[in-house]
C-alpha cells in the first residue's frame, strides 16, 4: 500500500507545527511495510526524516493530512481534494462539523461524540501514542506500580475541567480525611533549558510536549490526574429559554453533579491520558462512555482507568481509597496492554483501515 501525507514544516518550539497523526500514522505504515512520502520532508530529530519528499509521479493509494496542515490550507482547498483528515482540532465545532465543500474523502476526528451531529464522512479517531512517547515511558518502566499515595497532576494546558476536577478533587480529599495526596505540577516548558541531543530535539518539534522528567515521574506515582475537557450544553439543553440553561447550570454546579443527558464534554483527550495509561500508573478522568465520549475501542472505568462519575468526586474518592496495591497494579497493567494494542502506530494503522473502508 502506498501513502501521501500532506505537511506543513516544522517552527520553532512555540509554534512547532506538530503534526501528531502524520507521525503516529507514519510510524504504524513504517511497521507494516507500507512505501509512504510527505509533500516535503517531515519529523527528523535524528536527521533522518520520518517522511521523505515524494518522488515525482508516485502514485498513492491514500491522501491524508491532519488538521494544522487543512487549516492553514483552507483558503485553497483544492490541493485536499479526496484526501482523508485527520482531525485533532480543540473546539466544540471544526471542520468534522462545519465542512460542508465535499473536499474530504473522510473525516478522523478526535473528540468525538455521540450527541455532536457531523458530516456523514466523519468517523472517530484519538490522540493515542507515537514512538516517541513509547521510548519515553519505557525508558524508566517498571511494572510495579509505586508505593505511596500520591496522585500526580502536570497538565500542560489548563482547561475548564482540569480546573474544576483538580479544585473537587483536593477538596474531597480533604474532607474525606483520605490517604491520598495530590502532587504539585512540573512545567513542560522550562524542559527545553535542561535537554540535550534527541530528547531536546523531540521537546522542539513536538511543541514542547515531550519531558523525561514527566515519565520518569509516571513511574513515581501509582495514579495520575489526566482530565481534559470543556463541558457544553447537549442540543437538548440548548432548546432551553437563555434563563433556565443559566439557571440549570448554576443549579448543577452548586450540587457538584451533572447529568451527562445535559452536559456535552468536549475536547476529552489528550496525550496526558494515554501516556499516563501506557504508563505504571493509573489515569484518572471522567467516565468517557457515560459521557457519550466516542473512541474506536472504548477504555473501560474501572478496569482501565478510574472514570469519575458525572461530577461525583466524593465516590471517587471512596473507590481510591478502597483500592489495594495488587488492585492497582491489575488496572496499570490492564491500562498499559490497551494503549499499546489499540492506540500505538499499529493500532493506529488498522483503525485508519477500518475507518475509511466504504
Amino acid at each position: 500500500m502506498k501513502a501521501l501525507f500532506l505537511v506543513l514544516p516544522s517552527g520553532p518550539p512555540e509554534r512547532s507545527n506538530y503534526q501528531h497523526s502524520v507521525v503516529q500514522l507514519a510510524e504504524g505504515m513504517q511497521a507494516a511495510g507500507w512505501e509512504f512520502y510527505g509533500t516535503i520532508p517531515y519529523w527528523a530529530p535524528d536527521g533522518q526524516p520520518l517522511l521523505k519528499a515524494a518522488p515525482a509521479g508516485f502514485s498513492p493509494d491514500y491522501i491524508i493530512c491532519d488538521h494544522t496542515y487543512a487549516l492553514a490550507s483552507e483558503a485553497d482547498p483544492g490541493g485536499m481534494q479526496g484526501s482523508i483528515l485527520i482531525d485533532l482540532a480543540d473546539g466544540y465545532r471544526s471542520l468534522a462539523t462545519d465542512h460542508t465543500k465535499g473536499v474530504f474523502k473522510r473525516i478522523l476526528r478526535a473528540h468525538y461524540h455521540a450527541d455532536i451531529p457531523y458530516v456523514p464522512q466523519v468517523r472517530p479517531w484519538f490522540f493515542g501514542l507515537t514512538n516517541r512517547m513509547r521510548q519515553g515511558v519505557d525508558a524508566t518502566y517498571n511494572q510495579e506500580p509505586a508505593q505511596n499515595k500520591i496522585i500526580l497532576h502536570n497538565f500542560r494546558v489548563e482547561h475548564e475541567l482540569r480546573d474544576f476536577a483538580l479544585f473537587m478533587l483536593a477538596k474531597r480529599l480533604q474532607e474525606q480525611k483520605s490517604g491520598w495526596q495530590l502532587k504539585a505540577r512540573l512545567s513542560d516548558n522550562e524542559a527545553g533549558t535542561t535537554l540535550h541531543g534527541l530528547d531536546y530535539q523531540y521537546w522542539a518539534l513536538s511543541g514542547r510536549r515531550h519531558d523525561p522528567a514527566f515519565y520518569q515521574m509516571l513511574g513515581q506515582h501509582p495514579l495520575s490526574l489526566a482530565f481534559g475537557g470543556y463541558m457544553w450544553e447537549s442540543p437538548a439543553v440548548l432548546a432551553f429559554p437563555d434563563w433556565a440553561k443559566k439557571l440549570a447550570k448554576l443549579w448543577w454546579l452548586k450540587l457538584q453533579k451533572a447529568p451527562a443527558s445535559f452536559y456535552t464534554l468536549y475536547n476529552y483527550d489528550s496525550w496526558r491520558f494515554w501516556e499516563v495509561m501506557y504508563a505504571a500508573s493509573v489515569p484518572v478522568h471522567l467516565d468517557l462512555a457515560a459521557w457519550g465520549c466516542t473512541l474506536p475501542v472504548m477504555p473501560i472505568a474501572g478496569q482501565h482507568y478510574i472514570g469519575v462519575q458525572g461530577y461525583d468526586f466524593a465516590k471517587t474518592v471512596t473507590q481510591i481509597d478502597s483500592l489495594s496495591q495488587e488492585q492497582i497494579r491489575y488496572i496499570s497493567m490492564a491500562g498499559r496492554q490497551f494503549a499499546q494494542e489499540h492506540y500505538g502506530p499499529e493500532g493506529a494503522l488498522r483503525h485508519f483501515l477500518a475507518a475509511v473502508q466504504p
